[in-house]
């Protein structure tokens, strides 16, 4: 079976208006062990993982345009302890050692720095967002000596319009993303590469590490037949570019109702 609990705190500066400065720093704490009830729930592992976000931002209106930059850092750390138990006493089984047998750190930065004109009701509207981000992974499995280790830098472009009248929304939202690969290295010794097994965990390690490119393309109406309902079309569209000469491509289209 499974114990467990998890607690967290945000804070939030913001300004008394939609423009200034705002910031937030938030924590997360979560704790899990697993216990076996067949030897009166005493404890065999813990999984501890220690969480923090930073944000700030900035919003400025000049003339008929708003001015925006923004910095965010995400961080996590995650630890797997074996709990060695001793010969039981009274049917009680001593906790005599502790091992931390897993770590798994998590760093996400990003900035990013945005233009354009505030959506007005019948009013054509549009935006301009630009973004660098720096990102790193390192799980590692310490009995056995294997671990992945992985930095990207990430940077992109999202052109946003709108346009509103009394009974029509139109969004169209395109994007362009470049993830490169600074480094990367992994070792999975002790597993055998040939079999599934291996061959799985290669694919996964090469689709962590790997530089790729992204289009992102999203077309969006909605048609207010009242002030209660309105018909809602969504089209979507992505395509993706991974090096070595592998493409995927994701498309869907949507049509509902609002209310």
């Amino acid at each position: 079976g499974y114990s467990g609990y998890e607690f967290g705190a945000t804070v939030d500066l913001i300004p008394d208006n939609y423009y200034g400065f705002s910031a937030s720093v938030g924590v997360n704490y979560l704790n899990i062990t697993k216990f076996l009830p067949s030897i009166n729930y005493a404890p065999i592992s813990n999984i501890e993982e220690k969480k923090i976000s930073l944000t700030a931002s900035w919003i400025k209106q000049i003339g008929g345009l708003e001015y925006g930059v923004k910095s965010e850092l995400d961080y996590s750390d995650r630890d797997g302890t074996e709990i060695i138990l001793g010969d039981p006493v009274n049917n009680i089984y001593p906790i005599i050692s502790r091992a931390t047998q897993f770590n798994s750190p998590f760093l996400n930065a990003v900035v990013s720095a945005e233009v354009g004109v505030p959506v007005v009701k019948e009013r054509w509207s549009w935006s301009v967002n630009s973004y660098a981000g720096y990102s790193s992974i390192n799980p590692t499995y310490n009995s056995t000596s294997r671990f992945v280790k992985a930095t990207m830098l990430t940077a992109g472009l999202k052109l946003r319009s709108i346009w509103q009248a009394k009974k029509m929304l139109i969004s169209v939202n395109l994007g362009f993303q470049h993830s490169a690969n600074l480094s990367s290295d992994y070792s999975l010794d002790g597993v055998n590469l040939e079999s599934s097994r291996g061959k799985s965990l290669l694919s996964n390690i090469n689709y962590i590490a790997s530089s790729y490119s992204s289009i992102n393309s999203a077309v969006e109406a909605d048609y207010y037949i009242n002030t209660k309902y309105a018909i809602n079309i969504i089209f979507k569209y992505q395509y993706n570019n991974y090096n070595p000469n592998v493409a995927t491509h994701f498309g869907n289209i949507v049509i509902g109702f609002k209310f």
